[in-house]
């Protein structure tokens, strides 16, 4: 029954979008959880929970890639300490990419305004 419930909740949903007078055509919406549904944050702990346990039960090589995994040190009074990974330390970082977003140690955000500002020059210009 609960299962039943949940699957009402998430499928045959339609969403549109509202701007003063104006509204957009109905449309169908494929994935995701309605935002600010009280089910919402309950459906993401019960997926994070599945994730954990399906990454412990099967920890590929791809999960623990040690050259692929670097330690990006925040803050001023951070101890650096080193990591090791499967017997190899892992490489330490001042800015790494992750999710498309340049992270770096001293929370600035310099490289990444450079590479967006690079790539808005680009585009502009094609």
């Amino acid at each position: 029954m609960l299962i039943k419930w949940i699957k009402s909740f998430l499928f045959g949903r339609k969403q549109r979008v509202v701007f003063g007078e104006t509204a957009s055509e109905w449309v169908d919406v494929d994935s995701g959880v309605s935002q600010g549904s009280v089910l919402g944050p309950l459906l993401f702990i019960i997926y994070i929970n599945d994730m954990f346990e399906m990454i412990s039960n099967s920890c590929s090589a791809e999960l623990t890639n040690v050259d692929k995994s670097k330690i990006i040190n925040v803050g001023n009074n951070n101890t650096k300490f080193d990591y090791i990974m499967e017997s190899q330390p892992l490489t330490k970082s001042d800015c790494e990419k992750d999710l498309g977003i340049y992270i770096q140690s001293d929370l600035k955000w310099d490289t990444q305004i450079k590479y967006a500002s690079s790539k808005a020059n680009r585009i502009k210009k094609i």
